[in-house]
């Protein structure tokens, strides 16, 4: 037994001694991706075996040569993506320092949140002749911040390590501070200073915050009131007919209230706000909100720079209206998301790179509601190309009656105008198209002698390239159509990536009834539709690369028919991620 216990001790010994000069380093087993993130600030999930005779001590990680986490344990470990190109490297250290390291591949991030800005400003409930000390801090996890800056009233001033002071004088001082990351996101907060002359004697301020301008009847709606007055509060009140008072516990200058009500039916509903402060100055706001059914938002785009060279800062910024509110904006570069925006501003600051770039908008009210704008901006790249024309003229137009013409434009650019004009018995024209949306463009127009017309489209560009179509039709006394007409074939997207769905819509009439609408690509059936009022539609998805001839063909119930053609391009292939 004795002996038995010996035996033990000496391989104890051994091992510790085998272990203290261990100069073997650690054998790195796994070392994979188990969840690769797309925006900076989201979570790297790695896992990581690793063995080692002495033990594993540590395993540090590193971006390029900057160290960015250390964990004592292998196996899945999680830490955020920094911004820009990831190369990480991994390194297991054991017990007696050997080490042994790794690389994965590398790949990118985004940095799609706006940085935090704050602004203060002491002392707080300033007079005349004070000197006012603004503070402005930024930050921003992902990509850091790029600049920041102070407007006062609208101006530009000069912030010293983020401070800037002003001495008060009697009226409003608007503060507006900024911050924009090395994304290109900004974000903005403001401030007010109002400096009151000696001898209060105006009433408190009364502003509603996110106020919507249009309801469904019968809903119910949240008003919230800021209200401030350097005086101090008395009271509020809130009258729609039922008449509310609130009234502070102690005197504050400013306060923050809701009330809850239901807005009827009657258009619209108005309501009257009445607050009254310390010295007995009173002010009184009313508002109205529109009762009705919920229409979709509206969106546009404008750029500040439209043609760029490659590398300026090119703001883009977005106009999306409601009848009731937006809540959200979302937009897209080339297909791929950018920012998601809350509220206004809605500005972006994109660096150009060269190529002709796709920007989209798509701007969502409280309904839910959507409603989608495009742009395309030209980087350094000299267009060429005309825009294409999609026109069929009509069967015939019966005279002294007006009659609409349709047109669908579309350009790898910009379409900037299109005109229509006529020539024949009577010589009309040129005459501006209205853009109705989708790129399609129309005209009205009444005839008054009858004959043989030539109607010629006329399609320009922003850069300066034309393209147009002729075409002719009679005008008689009650023109009788046996065929079916398509006074409308659009399709949107007309340029899309590998994988991307395309949406086609024809609008057709007939003298009896309309029978179908068949869809083909170049030249292959691969749909039919039936008519719902006058309307056909399709999706299709583009999964072959390059140029696409698009034809429709309606069919009326006595087997006349009608046709159209179009082109579509597929741009680039479907992304594949690789580790």
């Amino acid at each position: 037994m004795k002996g038995f216990v010996l035996i033990a001790i000496l391989s104890v010994l051994f091992l510790i001694s085998c272990a203290a000069l261990d100069n073997v380093p650690p054998t790195i087993q796994t070392l994979r991706f188990s969840k690769i993130p797309q925006n900076a600030g989201e979570p790297i999930v790695i896992e990581v075996i690793a063995v080692d005779q002495s033990g594993i001590s540590r395993i540090d990680v590193y971006n390029g040569e900057e160290k960015i986490y250390t964990t004592t344990r292998t196996g899945e470990i999680s830490f955020p993506a920094p911004y820009g190109t990831v190369s990480l490297r991994v390194v297991v250290i054991d017990k007696n320092g050997n080490s042994s390291s790794r690389t994965l591949s590398p790949f990118k991030t985004e940095d799609v949140k706006a940085p935090n800005v704050k602004i203060d400003y002491t002392p707080k409930g300033v007079v005349p002749g004070e000197t006012i000390s603004v503070i402005v801090t930024a930050s921003d996890a992902e990509s850091g911040v790029r600049k920041m800056g102070l407007r006062v009233n609208g101006s530009e001033v000069t912030l010293e390590n983020g401070k800037y002071s002003l001495l008060a004088s009697p009226g409003v001082y608007e503060l507006v501070a900024y911050a924009i990351d090395n994304a290109g996101n900004q974000a903005t907060e403001e401030e007010t200073i109002t400096v009151s002359a000696p001898g209060d004697t105006s009433g408190p301020t009364i502003e509603f915050v996110g106020l919507p301008k249009k309801l469904q009847p019968n809903s119910q709606v949240n008003i919230l009131m800021n209200i401030s007055d350097e005086s101090g509060i008395l009271s509020v009140t809130f009258d729609d007919g039922i008449e509310t008072t609130y009234r502070p516990s102690s005197a504050t200058t400013e306060i923050t209230w809701s009330i809850t009500r239901n807005v009827g039916s009657q258009n619209p509903y108005s309501f009257v706000v009445t607050a009254e402060d310390s010295k007995g100055n009173s002010s009184q706001v009313t508002e109205t909100i529109n009762i009705g059914e919920n229409l979709p938002p509206s969106v546009l785009i404008d750029v500040d720079n439209p043609a760029p060279v490659e590398g300026e800062d090119v703001v883009i910024s977005l106009e999306a209206t409601d009848d009731s509110k937006v809540v959200q904006a979302l937009l897209y570069i080339d297909n791929s998301p950018v920012r998601t925006f809350t509220s206004e501003p809605y500005t972006y600051t994109w660096q150009a790179v060269k190529g002709l770039h796709k920007i989209k908008a798509i701007a969502t009210d409280d309904s839910g509601e959507q409603t989608e704008a495009y742009y395309t901006i030209n980087v350094g790249v000299q267009d060429t190309e005309p825009p294409s024309i999609y026109f069929s003229s009509p069967y015939g137009v019966t005279v002294e009656e007006s009659y609409t013409f349709y047109a669908f434009v579309t350009d790898n650019v910009q379409v900037d105008s299109v005109s229509f004009s006529f020539s024949g018995p009577e010589n009309i024209g040129p005459i501006e198209a209205n853009a109705v949306g989708g790129g399609i463009y129309s005209i009205s127009e009444t005839f008054n002698a009858t004959g043989t017309y030539t109607v010629n489209v006329v399609a320009r560009d922003t850069s300066g390239n034309s393209s147009a179509q002729q075409g002719q039709f009679p005008v008689d006394e009650a023109y009788i159509v046996k065929a079916p007409k398509i006074k409308e074939f659009s399709f949107s997207p007309s340029a899309v990536n590998q994988g991307e769905t395309i949406h086609f819509k024809v609008v057709a009439d007939d003298d009896l009834a309309l029978s179908r609408c068949d869809f083909y690509i170049n030249d292959v059936k691969c749909a039919s539709a039936e008519p719902t009022v006058g309307t056909f539609e399709w999706d299709w998805t583009a999964t072959v690369l390059g140029s696409h001839e698009i034809k429709v063909v309606v069919f009326d119930t006595e087997g006349f028919s009608d046709s159209a053609t179009g082109t579509v391009n597929v741009l680039a292939e479907r992304p594949i991620a690789q580790i």
